[in-house]
């Protein structure tokens, strides 16, 4: 049976996506911790980390640095960005993929919506 991170890739369902290479695929997060929450995905289903070889860890961590960089310029009242990767049972989905998660000085009213179209610029 088919993850969910498979199905969106695989076009069976949705998603806001700002990134797209040969790779990986950038999301925005459907329940995210913090407006502008994002996800990484390796195209390729790997389970988690330990099941991934260094050639597309390097591609998913070059990939994030571009990204929170992006999020660094774009974003307003953006103070940083936590860069988070779950495996074993803490992973809720069984399919590899990094959060970048933003953090801001003072609250800010940003939609997943808004936030994925400042990404794509």
């Amino acid at each position: 049976m088919k993850d969910v991170f498979c199905k969106i890739i695989d076009g069976e369902l949705e998603s806001k996506k700002f990134y797209e290479d040969e790779f990986v695929l950038g999301i925005m997060d459907a329940n995210p911790d913090s407006p502008g929450h994002a996800l990484i995905i390796p195209k390729n289903h790997f389970e988690d980390i330990m099941k991934m070889d260094m050639e597309m860890l390097a591609r998913i961590y070059k990939v994030s640095k571009k990204i929170a960089t992006k999020m660094m310029e774009v974003y307003p009242n953006i103070d940083g960005v936590i860069q988070v990767v779950n495996y074993g049972k803490p992973q809720i989905i069984k399919h590899y993929h990094m959060h970048l998660i933003p953090t801001y000085e003072k609250e800010v009213n940003l939609s997943q919506d808004e936030a994925c179209e400042l990404l794509k610029k």
